[in-house]
């Protein structure tokens, strides 16, 4: 099922400071050299329309595999809240993975504000941004994310609600039908937060529409990226502490598994 939803002139998104986002450039993954020095160059064009789009403020880094020291003081800056956006680019899941679990297994890291931007397969300009809801603390900053692609972009927006599966005694028209209702309902989380997240896309002048799936979350995922094309894949952190947790955990992990589009992992 999708809706529609109105634009209207908003208020500027950009206004302000620029943003500050740490280009993170591992060349780790790719024994090729052909084939790394084709991403690499392709995510450096990448990130340059990023950049200029958005107006970001780009601080780039390289890091070796002896350079333990440094990429430590990146990542602490990192938790610190140094940077907006920290944007991985030119590596293999499963380096992404290995190096995440031995560098980030320290402490907890409920500070970090940090969003994460997993880039593997560069795809430039967006027009189509898909944001999954996950109804947790972390969609606020997921939609606000969202809105300064689509805003910049002048992109469209698909917001992808997944209602859980009814279990089967229930999987009767009329049981469905109520079960849907009660999941928009204005006196529900899901229904309250459907609606403000309308009123603020709609206040923001963001065109797009709401599409809403019931089922496993990541089948009804995996459905929608099969039947729509999407330049870009907005997401809420999973809401755990640890760091391999929240950045890779979940919904979030299963979905970096399985796609190439570029997964921004708000915060």
């Amino acid at each position: 099922m999708k809706k529609e939803f109105l634009d209207e002139t908003g208020e500027d998104l950009n206004s302000g400071q620029p943003l500050r986002a740490l280009v993170w450039e591992s060349l780790q993954g790719f024994p090729d050299d052909d084939i790394r020095e084709e991403r690499v160059r392709a995510f450096r064009n990448y990130t340059g329309y990023l950049g200029t789009s958005l107006g970001l403020s780009l601080i780039h880094f390289c890091p070796a595999m002896d350079q333990t020291d440094a990429i430590r003081d990146y990542w602490g800056q990192f938790l610190r809240g140094a940077y907006d956006l920290l944007v991985l680019g030119g590596i293999e899941l499963t380096f992404l993975n290995q190096w995440l679990s031995e560098l980030f297994e320290q402490k907890a890291t409920e500070q970090a504000k940090t969003s994460l931007f997993v880039v593997r397969e560069p795809v430039w300009p967006i027009q189509k941004v898909l944001f999954i809801t996950q109804f947790n603390k972390n969609d606020e900053a997921a939609a606000t994310w969202m809105a300064r692609f689509t805003a910049a972009c002048q992109a469209t927006a698909t917001i992808l609600t997944i209602m859980p599966p009814l279990p089967t005694s229930l999987r009767q028209p009329g049981y469905v039908q109520s079960g849907l209702e009660g999941f928009l309902s204005s006196n529900t989380t899901s229904g309250i937060w459907l609606r403000h997240l309308c009123e603020k896309l709609q206040k923001d002048g963001i065109q797009g529409q709401i599409c809403l799936r019931q089922g496993e979350p990541e089948c009804e995922v995996q459905q929608e990226l099969t039947e729509s094309h999407y330049d870009l894949i907005v997401i809420g952190a999973d809401p755990y502490h640890r760091p391999s947790h929240w950045m890779l955990g979940g919904l979030v992990g299963s979905l970096l598994h399985w796609t190439q589009c570029p997964v921004l992992i708000a915060r």
